[in-house]
């Protein structure tokens, strides 16, 4: 160790001392007492070496005790800490409950931005009603409270008379080309099943199309977008024509109908 390190050291543990006095002061300040250089003070680095020298050592532990005290207070994972989050899962009632109310709010929503921009386009001498006005009136009409941030926000887009915005990030595929490309991944399917070829129509068929349609426009994820698409559309893919003329057959064969034939 250097000189100037030892003296260093012991300017760091009379500034320490200093600053352990039942008068507390500051790590600056008790770097002064130390009759530290004025350059010296403002260093960060020497700072930090005088506020853990005169911060009180940490207890001693005994490693015995420690580790037969860790062995026998270890806490046993309960049902709760393994258990994953807890996914709700809606009935049918309950997922026809939930749809309905989305209509709800989104006609409540589209009557909120049609009305107030109705009141806004009222001359002068006319009496307009608010935004708040306008939130409480379709409150009354559909039970649906619309902020009228929201409100005045969608007239300032010019989003009037259209159902609200969904959450979250603006995917990667525009809204117009999302809803052509669901009309024709519906009818693709439908036309498919009607020629009798529902049985050949899966997951990975439906993906490799979808690379097809989407290779030269943009890059996406296509699982992802098909995972959208089946639940846009809600298909039901194994559905097939069925040929019902043996089924028919079956039921005709009754002893009446054996009788009447053979009789005549």
């Amino acid at each position: 160790m250097t000189k100037s390190e030892e003296d260093l050291k012991t300017l760091v543990k009379r500034a320490a001392k200093a600053r352990a006095d039942p008068q507390t002061i500051s790590v600056p300040e008790a770097i002064q007492v130390a009759k530290f250089k004025l350059e010296e003070s403002t260093d960060h680095t020497l700072q930090m070496r005088v506020c853990r020298a005169s911060s009180p050592p940490p207890p001693a532990i005994n490693i015995h005790d420690s580790i037969s005290s860790s062995t026998l207070s270890t806490p046993t994972p309960t049902l709760s800490t393994l258990s994953k989050p807890k996914r709700i899962r809606h009935t049918s009632v309950g997922a026809q409950q939930k749809h309905t109310n989305g209509l709800h709010h989104k006609a409540a929503h589209k009557r909120a931005t049609s009305l107030y921009t109705s009141e806004k386009s009222k001359p002068k001498g006319e009496t307009k009603m608010s935004a708040s006005e306008v939130s409480k009136v379709v409150f009354g009409e559909y039970g649906v409270e619309i902020s009228k941030c929201t409100t005045q926000c969608n007239l300032a887009k010019d989003s009037i008379g259209v159902s609200p915005n969904k959450k979250g990030p603006e995917g990667l595929v525009p809204r117009l080309i999302y809803n052509n490309l669901c009309n024709a991944f519906e009818s693709y399917i439908q036309i498919k099943q009607l020629n009798g070829h529902g049985t050949g129509i899966t997951n990975k068929m439906l993906l490799k199309q979808l690379k097809k349609c989407t290779k030269s426009v943009i890059v996406l994820d296509c699982k992802h977008l098909l995972h959208c698409l089946l639940k846009s559309t809600a298909l039901e893919l194994t559905s097939n024509r069925s040929n019902n003329g043996e089924e028919l057959h079956v039921c005709w064969t009754t002893y009446f109908n054996i009788k009447s034939w053979f009789g005549n």
